[in-house]
């Protein structure tokens, strides 16, 4: 037993004194179930049966972590997403964008206003600028102008239910305010519930994919490694 960290005076005690206790009652209930359930036998076989799955599974990651070092390569992914692009359809809008929250007596609302306007028209000079100032100075500020986040992300932070997310994304600028804030955002680019994932948004499912597909393919090699080791020592007889 190692007592955790932190733990001092009453504490500790206490820690050791429920240890203590819960061994106690473990230790009674074996004893009272070696006496009095009928087959003992049976779940020996049981737990045998299990201690050796344990042991081989643990043993096959080993040896999968081992040899699974290759990495996915980009054109793995992007022969994956080509193949297979018109399956990858979204189930929820995404979207890239700058989001913004002031407070309403900002100073520099109106700068604001003028660098969302310039993300709108294409120029992304501002955007360390605006950068900055969000961290800095903003209520929250989130950039995924050169990534895909789920509209959720965006629209949950918003004082307004979106109803029709189509209707919503066409407009690419908006600003909106309630009692204390100021909510401004620009939408670069949007996909919608039941279209083709982009590739960049798809990326990290389809390595997940490839790489469980190769540790499939390595653990079927694996197998029939130690088989074929087994058989020519004499470990492992032919039926």
């Amino acid at each position: 037993m190692q007592i955790p960290m932190g733990l001092t005076g009453v504490d500790s005690t206490d820690f050791v004194n429920k240890y203590v206790d819960d061994w106690i009652d473990e230790h009674i209930m074996y004893e009272q179930g070696l006496r009095s359930l009928p087959d003992i036998g049976q779940l020996n076989a049981q737990a045998e049966s299990y201690r050796r799955n344990l042991i081989a599974q643990t043993y096959m990651n080993e040896l999968i972590s081992v040899r699974a070092t290759d990495e996915i390569l980009a054109q793995d992914i992007e022969a994956f997403y080509q193949k297979y692009s018109k399956q990858l359809k979204l189930d929820a809008p995404i979207i890239q964008g700058v989001y913004i929250k002031l407070l309403l007596n900002t100073s520099k609302l109106d700068q604001v206003r003028r660098w969302l306007k310039s993300l709108d028209a294409g120029d992304q000079d501002c955007i360390s600028e605006l950068d900055e100032f969000g961290n800095m100075r903003a209520v929250e500020y989130e950039n995924f102008y050169d990534q895909w986040v789920e509209m959720l992300q965006l629209t949950d932070k918003l004082p307004v239910t979106v109803v029709e997310p189509g209707s919503f994304l066409r407009c690419k600028t908006y600003e909106m305010k309630d009692d204390q804030y100021y909510y401004l955002f620009v939408i670069k680019d949007y996909r919608l519930n039941g279209e083709v994932q982009p590739l960049e948004f798809a990326r990290n499912y389809i390595y997940d994919i490839l790489m469980r597909q190769r540790k499939q393919e390595l653990r079927r090699k694996l197998i029939d490694e130690l088989r074929q080791e087994g058989m020519q020592s004499g470990f492992v007889h032919r039926n």
